[in-house]
């Protein structure tokens, strides 16, 4: 008895000691230099302060919130962009964990539970290797929007659940992947919820709608939809590691504003790797929902990892995988981690602590040397393990799924 007092007493400090350590050492980040992607959403807020048509006069990659996001720094004064844009992602890193806290105690077992703790250990560990592009890059805010939506949903406030997942989408498209599989759940749980679902993300669409009246938003697409093979992709990293030992042609090239890989091969595997991607993709999102549909009352746990079949799919079969689609990840995994079987959420978290030996290294603006490169591939190739594995437990009988959600 005493020593399970002890338990409940020292666990809940030791995990607020790790998260806010973690905290930290991430805002040791502030003190650095601008990295190159700050600098480029700054340009388009001045550009569109000066009176320029974001999608109309120049071509913009992000679909329009990501305006309104990279719009808040420069509220907050011009001359401090940089800090200000690096502040408001720190705030979100610190928003993330204190809602995967606040999760963790709605489910312990008993004060001092460790295991409802993982999530929270495990996302402040991970996103230390995420260090060096948290701050830098704005995928922090779909991620947090993300996180919000599914655990809205999860106990039971669809109407939230709904419009914050619209506005993950009108940041960075890929929570779309997630809105069959909620409507599911929604629906099986209780019709009324999905039309509070269905009725938030109107909402949280219609001024992306209203935009559209007056800028050609959707432009987008056809910026990403033209890229080749990037360099970090699953695809090139193959192509890459084989270049090691076979000569041919291929070249690691600057392509605006990012690396790609060029040469007669290269360009042969494109088409082939996006109808590879869209049938991956297609077939998981239909996964992720007839398990919801299921299983509608399953623990957080395993929704996590229904969501992280389409979305390891979108990461791991994507002719562009850019080293901070893992902040994607991250939160999810770390939830997904309680579920049965957790080897897939692992897969993730170990691919994330190789992402330092990806991004940034020297050889990464000239081509990667034979260790990073091999680096590169074990991670694609774990992100496409832990997708394996979601897709299993999307199409397995388990009858060990709780019936019976925690309140």
């Amino acid at each position: 008895m005493q020593s399970r007092l002890n338990w409940s007493i020292w666990t809940p400090r030791a995990v607020l000691f790790l998260a806010v350590l973690s905290t930290v050492f991430i805002a040791w980040g502030l003190q650095s230099a601008n990295e190159g992607d700050v600098a480029w959403y700054q340009w388009m807020i001045h550009d569109w302060a000066a009176g320029h048509l974001p999608y109309v006069t120049h071509p913009v990659e992000y679909p329009p919130y990501a305006l309104g996001i990279f719009l808040l720094p420069w509220l907050m004064g011009d001359h401090g962009y940089l800090i200000n844009f690096m502040l408001l992602a720190l705030g979100l890193e610190v928003g993330s964990k204190f809602l995967l806290g606040w999760h963790s105690l709605r489910v312990q077992r008993f004060p001092g539970d460790l295991k409802s703790w993982l999530p929270l250990v495990l996302f402040s560990g991970g996103e230390l290797f995420l260090s060096y592009f948290l701050l830098q890059r704005y995928d922090i805010w779909p991620a947090v929007l993300t996180l919000i939506a599914v655990l809205l949903a999860y106990h039971g406030r669809w109407w939230g659940a709904g419009i914050f997942l619209a506005l993950g989408i009108g940041a960075k498209l890929y929570p779309l992947l997630f809105v069959l599989p909620l409507a599911a759940l929604a629906f099986r749980q209780d019709r009324k919820a999905l039309g509070r679902f269905l009725g938030g993300g109107l909402l949280g669409l219609l001024p992306l709608f209203l935009l559209s009246f007056f800028l050609p938003w959707w432009k987008f697409l056809l910026i990403q939809g033209g890229r080749g093979l990037q360099v970090e992709s699953l695809a090139a990293s193959l192509l890459w590691i084989v270049h090691h030992f076979v000569a041919f042609p291929l070249s690691w090239v600057r392509a605006t504003a990012w690396y790609e890989l060029q040469g007669p091969v290269a360009f042969a595997l494109v088409p082939w790797t996006k109808v590879l991607f869209g049938g991956a993709v297609l077939v998981s999102v239909m996964g992720a929902t007839v398990a919801a549909w299921r299983w509608p009352t399953a623990p957080l746990s395993r929704w996590a990892s229904w969501l992280l079949c389409p979305l390891t799919a979108f990461v791991a079969f994507n002719s562009v995988f850019s080293p901070q689609y893992m902040i994607w990840l991250l939160a999810l995994a770390a939830l997904a981690v309680l579920d049965q079987p957790w080897w897939p959420a692992v897969c993730l978290f170990v691919a994330m602590v190789l992402t330092p030996q990806i991004y940034p290294v020297p050889d990464y603006f000239t081509g990667l040397n034979w260790w990073h490169t091999l680096a590169l591939l074990t991670r694609n190739l774990l992100v496409l393990t832990s997708w394996l594995g979601f897709v299993f437990i999307c199409f397995k009988k388990d009858k060990r799924i709780e019936l019976v959600r925690p309140t």
